[in-house]
């Protein structure tokens, strides 16, 4: 295709003077499209005086993207017009560099003429000045030259321009439409594996997993020293629930670029996952390291500090997270959770009540807080709490487990220690180990 800009197709009228008003008239038709398409029409009326008539015909047929064929009987009888102008577009045409549309403006007899193997316009070849209604005519060419430029518009465009607008369309959340850009980048250049990375990472925001690991094994057997296609692999392996492949995508990423925090972070992900809670641990303090910015990686060190039942240093870890991001109410909630497993329920009421103020509508939060309320003995306000979680989910799991129903009433606590055999565990560590059971995984 020859040259153009994103916002510009070049249209040749290829015709003969004597219908000069009929070529007029459909310019003047084209008037929208020009706007909409950044039509840049030319034909010979353009020529200016002193400069050389086929020279500039030449070079503008030469460049031209679309090229109209006015079809008539001065058309048919113009050695000019039908020898060289239309021989020389209809080559083009066979060669894929422009495309050729024929207009039947007048009646005149055309049957195996060379331009005869394309469509001819009005719908049914009906000239131009047949029509009763001239402008319905126009109009019918009008209709089917738009669907050639939408049709040319994407021929013309680059591998470059689909990889752009399928950052766009990615960034928009319209993923559909991003894969679609990112599979005509690859069928212009089957080996262009930055097309083959945004394709696998459209696929996983589609969880469309299996083709996403796909496309990233492309991506990597085309530039395998490329540390994000092997970190993104780990990812969708993670979300195939494959760990330890996962793990080792994410090893594979590390060893290519071993400053990258994120890398470190997932692996840290992918080896809580696997109950490798010390290794975990020592992936996130790495991240940490290396961007100490990173709010999640607080939070799933927090997670696994809980865990390893290391409760005041992940109570630092949420702290963290809280001072980085103060509107997550999740971040509040674990901080929560983990002032309860230390007994210090006051601040862990507060906590549970500031994730309540940033999302009212979460019924785990009212059900902890009740919990929290409880332990504090304000039996009053926990039953309250308590209703509203139900109100909120009332068909949450932990609502209907029996056993956080026998932790309610505050008798309960005291059997729940007699029936552990744990006598040296308070009543409150053990509700608290029963929510921790149920805390949602992140």
């Amino acid at each position: 295709m020859a040259d153009t800009s994103k916002e510009e197709i070049k249209l040749f009228y290829c015709y003969a003077r004597e219908d000069k008003s009929l070529r007029d008239e459909l310019e003047k038709h084209l008037s929208w499209l020009k706007r909409q398409y950044k039509l840049n029409n030319w034909h010979d009326r353009q020529i200016l005086p002193g400069e050389d008539f086929e020279q500039a015909i030449d070079t503008h047929l030469d460049a031209a993207h679309l090229i109209l064929l006015l079809i008539s009987p001065d058309f048919m009888a113009s050695d000019y017009c039908y020898g060289k102008e239309m021989q020389r577009a209809l080559a083009r045409h066979q060669e894929g560099t422009c495309r050729v549309i024929p207009i039947l403006l007048r009646p005149t007899y055309w049957k195996g003429a060379p331009f005869s193997i394309l469509q001819l316009l009005p719908t049914d070849a009906k000239p131009i000045t047949r029509w009763q209604d001239r402008d319905e005519a126009f109009q019918d060419v009008v209709t089917e030259i738009s669907r050639t430029i939408e049709d040319l518009l994407i021929a013309l465009k680059t591998k470059e321009d689909w990889l752009e607008e399928g950052a766009t369309l990615e960034d928009l959340q319209r993923y559909e439409e991003a894969l679609v850009a990112y599979e005509q980048a690859i069928h212009l250049d089957p080996n262009e594996a930055l097309a083959y990375f945004y394709k696998g990472e459209t696929l996983n925001e589609l969880r469309r997993y299996e083709e996403a690991l796909t496309a990233y094994e492309q991506a990597i057997h085309l530039n395998p020293s490329e540390a994000s296609s092997h970190k993104n692999k780990g990812i969708v392996l993670y979300n195939l629930q494959r760990y330890e492949e996962a793990l080792t995508a994410c090893e594979q990423a590390i060893c290519l670029n071993p400053s990258e925090a994120s890398s470190h972070k997932n692996k840290g992900i992918v080896l809580y996952n696997l109950q490798r809670y010390e290794e975990a641990l020592t992936a996130f303090e790495q991240a940490i390291r290396l961007d100490p910015n990173d709010i999640l990686t607080y939070f799933y060190k927090g997670v696994i500090l809980d865990k390893l039942q290391r409760h005041r240093e992940a109570l630092a870890a949420f702290e963290q997270a809280v001072r980085l991001e103060p509107n997550n109410a999740d971040y509040y909630y674990y901080k929560g959770i983990t002032l309860g497993y230390l007994i210090r329920y006051e601040e862990a009421l507060t906590a549970f009540e500031q994730a309540v103020r940033l999302e009212p509508n979460n019924a785990d939060y009212y059900y902890y807080k009740s919990v929290t309320l409880r332990e504090l003995k304000h039996h009053k306000e926990a039953n309250t709490a308590l209703e509203q979680a139900i109100h909120l989910d009332p068909k949450h799991g932990l609502w209907n487990d029996p056993r956080t129903h026998r932790s309610i009433e505050e008798e309960s606590s005291a059997q729940l220690l007699k029936e552990t055999n744990a006598s040296a565990i308070t009543a409150s560590n053990i509700i608290y180990s029963l929510i921790r059971s149920w805390v949602r995984k992140k």
